[in-house]
């Protein structure tokens, strides 16, 4: 049913086979196919409608909410960060810490993009964004001048590329003068640092990501609610 979805040109939002057909076309009982939609369901990839069948989960707010950064200010809202600017370049994934996140071949080619982005209060958080650029061709001239808030819509809706789940690690980091410049703070001042790496339907790393912002007004929240 994955290969399907990954494979098949299914796009979020468009309905899914009936478990009767889905029975019939893999030679297995209706149970069967029934917990296999109920494993994906459960996963977030497919979504029941009452009376109206399954579909491939579309990014709504609850998929919004689950997958943003928990970075908030006072008042526990987590806001919208607005894109700001943005160097891309490429490089040769090779031995870099990128490349074993991306789960690449040494050869394989990694799209680099650092950009920044802030919030109403003007807090700034300063990204090293890298991407497989197998799975984002001419990724900077689709781009082009576009500063999209959310950057899952955007490879969804450009390259048909779904971010399903993630997995995070977070430290606090003293910033560089590099930082300081960009994120406008003082060397050496304490930053909160996340790395993320994303993962599409079938469990592929598709984004390898570095955020960095300053604690003054911002911190992470995890809420069990």
């Amino acid at each position: 049913m994955l290969q399907r979805i990954l494979y098949g040109k299914l796009r979020r939002g468009d309905a899914f086979d009936t478990e009767g057909r889905l029975a019939a076309q893999f030679g297995v009982s209706l149970g069967t196919v029934r917990k296999a939609v109920d494993e994906l369901v459960a996963q977030n990839v497919l979504v029941r409608h009452q009376g109206r069948g399954t579909f491939i989960a579309t990014h709504d707010s609850t998929a919004a909410a689950r997958l943003h950064f928990h970075v908030v200010g006072r008042g526990r809202t987590p806001g919208v960060a607005v894109f700001r600017q943005a160097v891309e370049r490429r490089n040769q994934a090779g031995e870099s810490k990128q490349g074993k996140n991306l789960k690449l071949s040494l050869r394989a080619s990694v799209i680099e993009m650092r950009r920044t982005k802030s919030w109403a209060d003007e807090s700034i958080m300063f990204e090293r964004v890298y991407l497989p650029a197998r799975l984002f061709p001419n990724f900077k001239r689709r781009l082009g001048q576009a500063r999209p808030v959310l950057l899952y819509e955007f490879y969804e809706q450009e390259f048909g590329v779904s971010v399903m789940n993630f997995d995070e690690r977070i430290r606090a980091v003293a910033a560089t003068k590099a930082d300081s410049e960009l994120i406008d703070c003082a060397p050496g001042c304490a930053l909160l640092e996340i790395e993320r790496t994303a993962y599409g339907y079938d469990g592929t790393p598709v984004e390898f990501r570095i955020s960095r912002c300053e604690t003054r007004r911002r911190y992470y929240l995890h809420s069990r609610r």
